[in-house]
């Protein structure tokens, strides 16, 4: 495996006089007119975006407007800001704030064995005969949240291969979401799909939580990483990438599609997440499995560079 070390850690109206004739079609009118764009303030926040671009090298242009929009009017709120150019000012000078907007451009819903039917799918058909195969695998979780990802694969490896010689990278552009990953405690919600079996075999109860032995916790290594901007690991056998890039544009999202693929291996698995389709997947070398699953083809000579 190679990777390099990662970058430290309004007005009111008359009445409408067709309201009570037709309030379907009034409704449908209100409707169209909330989903037109307010021109002044997408203005403003194209103005912060190159603003924060230049000040901080942090480029929102890689992300869905809506999703960014969402996150940087919640954390304004918080902090009491009305205007993006006190923000702009604030996270230009304090490392711990800026790092705080970082982290809250990714999504950390969580649980372990999330689609569970889809985990079974992967215990079952595709990990027996990969282990059976390579003996020794490499396996990333690119972005992993808080964990619960990551250290389902580790209970599923001790499963099907008892103490195997099998590795889990994990990484997150998120520092808050690995320092609890880290911690492998965790709130009974996160656990809704770990069976009773599973619970007592592979978790210690701690008061209101529930923390992982060892045995699991020790078969993941974390690392902050951003899938956007720097280097993948190579070698990989399978990938996990489940729900990640779905807030990410198109021209970006198709590039870490191309990087995932050159980070695995010939004949290795990229599992996505439950509601998400690799665009181009035919082109970029993949052979579609089921509608979850893509398998690196033993041989292909599309582009397949890192981001």
């Amino acid at each position: 495996m190679s990777l390099q070390e990662p970058r430290k850690h309004g007005l009111e109206r008359e009445p409408d006089p067709c309201w009570q004739k037709r309030p379907h079609e009034l409704r449908l009118r209100q409707r169209e007119e909330e989903k037109k764009p307010n021109t002044g303030e997408l203005s403003d926040f194209n103005a912060f975006s190159l603003d924060l671009l230049s000040k901080t090298g942090i480029d929102l242009s890689r992300y869905k407007q809506s999703h960014v929009k969402r996150r940087v009017r919640g954390l304004m709120a918080r902090l009491g800001m009305t205007t993006y150019e006190e923000y702009v000012a604030l996270l230009a000078r304090d490392d711990a704030r800026r790092r705080e907007f970082v982290d809250h451009l990714s999504i950390n819903v969580t649980e372990f064995f999330r689609d569970y039917d889809r985990w079974q799918y992967l215990q079952n058909t595709i990990l027996p005969s990969m282990i059976e195969e390579h003996k020794s695998l490499l396996i990333w979780s690119a972005g992993c949240s808080t964990g619960a990802e990551p250290y389902s694969m580790g209970i599923i490896l001790e499963e099907l291969d008892p103490g195997g010689n099998h590795r889990i990278l994990a990484t997150d552009i998120d520092q808050a979401a690995l320092k609890v990953a880290e911690e492998a405690s965790y709130p009974v919600e996160t656990l809704k799909n770990v069976s009773a079996m599973r619970l007592l075999q592979n978790f210690d109860r701690l008061g209101d939580r529930w923390r992982l032995k060892p045995s699991i916790k020790n078969k993941v290594r974390f690392m902050v990483h951003d899938l956007t901007v720097d280097p993948y690991p190579v070698g990989v056998n399978l990938v996990l990438c489940r729900n990640v890039v779905i807030y990410l544009t198109g021209e970006v999202k198709d590039r870490v599609y191309r990087g995932l693929y050159s980070a695995l291996k010939p004949g290795g698995i990229l599992f996505v997440g439950g509601s998400e389709i690799v665009t181009g997947w035919r082109a970029l070398g993949f052979e579609l499995l089921s509608p979850f699953i893509y398998q690196k083809r033993s041989s292909h000579s599309g582009l397949t560079d890192s981001p």
